[in-house]
């Protein structure tokens, strides 16, 4: 099987971007000391458009001064070590502000995706980004992940990130959607759990035939919905002694508020029900890991994307994928876009 551990590295985007140390170093230091032990590579999805941000205060900001160098340095480090670092963009980055005095973020909440801003600032977004991995890495990035799972569908954003060198794309949530105020996307046709090419520029219609780009879809499963909410709930009132834990990020998101369903579905139909969970390293979602990894066994696929966030990490998590790469089988092989 091949196996794909990554992770967006980013902090949050809400109204507490959280601090640089909590979010990144920290959690990112210890999942470099796991990939180490086990002599595996993981990919880190990085929110370029931040650190360019985050560099244009340098010279104003001694607090900013020092996340920027942080942040950079270990970036070499990963990359040093043979980890994959690929583009991942948040364009709020773009057009957010730093409050020096303060030394906090002023985020902005009206381009949370590409589509939601000019074709000429994404072209400065997806050059700028490009060539600052490059200069971090020393190699141009080759795989993309939306901000916010969001795919953009307008077609000349699409040929712009191909004609930057961009060839695989990893923002499909299998079987997911969702309509929010910042999120839109819906790949709930999607149910290939496997590498695929595009029809033409529709990232949901698998195509066997030669296109720009390739997508590697994040990983879904079906859970019982009541199975996996009471496993929550005992953790929460065990005080998350029995999985999630305290994560090590410091900060709040924007808070993903799903319209609500127009069909008016029983109580007891929405708890028996099953839905679909990632592959995950986050928190909690940690607990699943081995479950669906026997699962993907059990029916002998040969593929799982998982995905994680350095700031959603806790000790519980860490944990979880150190027993995972202990007790994989040694056939399986984990890979970044760079294998």
């Amino acid at each position: 099987m091949d196996l794909y551990f990554t992770f967006d590295y980013e902090l949050f985007l809400g109204p507490e971007t959280g601090s640089v140390n909590n979010c990144l170093i920290i959690p990112c230091k210890k999942l470099a000391e796991i990939a180490k032990k086990h002599n595996v590579k993981f990919v880190f999805f990085v929110d370029v458009l931040y650190l360019l941000k985050l560099r244009d205060y340098i010279n104003d900001s001694v607090s900013a001064r020092k996340d920027f160098d942080a942040v950079y340095q270990q970036l070499q480090s990963l990359s040093f070590s043979g980890h994959d670092l690929e583009l991942h963009l948040h364009p709020q980055w773009y057009y957010s502000t730093y409050k020096v005095k303060e030394s906090k973020w002023e985020m902005d909440y009206l381009h949370y995706r590409l589509d939601d801003c000019s074709l000429d600032d994404v072209r400065s977004m997806v050059s700028q980004g490009i060539l600052f991995l490059k200069e971090i890495t020393g190699k141009y990035p080759i795989a993309y992940r939306a901000g916010g799972y969001c795919f953009p569908c307008n077609r000349e954003i699409q040929d712009l990130l191909s004609k930057s060198g961009i060839i695989f794309d990893s923002s499909v949530l299998l079987n997911e959607c969702c309509t929010s105020e910042f999120q839109s996307y819906d790949y709930s046709s999607v149910h290939v759990n496997s590498p695929y090419s595009f029809k033409d520029d529709n990232i949901v219609s698998v195509s066997s035939s030669e296109s720009v780009f390739t997508e590697y879809p994040i990983s879904t499963f079906k859970y019982y919905s009541l199975h996996r909410s009471l496993l929550e709930r005992i953790d929460k009132w065990s005080g998350n002694r029995m999985g999630g834990g305290k994560i090590y990020g410091d900060g709040k998101g924007v808070g993903y508020l799903k319209e609500k369903k127009s069909e008016n579905i029983p109580f007891f139909a929405r708890i028996i029900r099953k839905e679909y969970i990632r592959a995950s390293t986050d928190g909690f979602r940690s607990f699943f890991l081995s479950r669906l990894y026997a699962k993907v066994k059990q029916k002998n696929k040969s593929y799982l994307m998982i995905i994680g966030h350095p700031k959603n990490q806790s000790d519980y998590s860490l944990n979880q994928i150190n027993d995972f790469l202990e007790r994989m089988d040694s056939s399986d092989r984990v890979l970044t876009f760079l294998d």
